[in-house]
């Protein structure tokens, strides 16, 4: 594990969405509005156009 130890040696992590801010944002926002009410009202409307 000494080498993930950040005293001795910086760890990068890249990825298309590391330090976004935007997508920070809108996960946020997401977290926050998705209440079981609209979970389930978004299943109600996937079932009904996978029939």
């Amino acid at each position: 594990m000494r080498i993930f130890d950040p005293v001795d040696m910086k760890v990068f992590h890249t990825g298309t969405f590391n330090a976004n801010p935007v997508t920070m944002s809108a996960g946020e926002v997401s977290v926050r509005e998705l209440t079981t009410e609209r979970i389930a009202a978004m299943e109600t409307l996937c079932r009904a156009l996978n029939d």
